[in-house]
């Protein structure tokens, strides 16, 4: 008989293939979509007359859904300028300093469709911009 031995190193080689091509199928299946591609913002400001020697905004944000699905919540990121106060806003419930999610009657977005929400901010000068200054958008599904 034939001494059918494969040799250690062609052993690790096929163990190593092995091991790579499951851990990249693996990655493949659970690599989430990307949530940029599913919604966008706008943001409009609206000056108000001043308090207490401070600049008054409306700020009113419309989140779309621009996805084939309806959501079924969603999440967002939005930082304001550091100089500004976010003494009241609606629709939305703010969750820490920059993350914002929505009040319980505007989670779920129609594809196409939109979800409306607002805030005042006070801003110590006309010079300071009331509008975000980072802005990001996740819908779930």
């Amino acid at each position: 008989m034939t001494d059918r031995r494969v040799p250690p190193r062609r052993r690790l080689t096929a163990w190593l293939v092995a091991v790579l091509l499951g851990t990249v199928g693996a990655l493949t299946v659970v690599t989430p979509a990307r949530a940029a591609d599913t919604c966008t913002f706008t943001f409009r400001a609206n000056a108000w007359p001043t308090i207490d020697g401070q600049v008054r905004w409306q700020v009113d944000a419309t989140l779309v859904n621009v996805s084939a699905k309806p959501s079924t919540d969603w999440v967002t990121t939005i930082r304001f300028p550091v100089d500004a106060v976010i003494p009241q806003y609606w629709n939305v419930t703010r969750v820490t300093a920059s993350r914002w999610i929505p009040a319980s009657w505007n989670k779920v977005i129609p594809p196409g469709q939109s979800a409306y929400f607002g805030f005042e901010v006070r801003t110590p000068t006309w010079d300071v911009s009331p509008l975000p200054t980072t802005k990001g958008c996740r819908l779930i599904f």
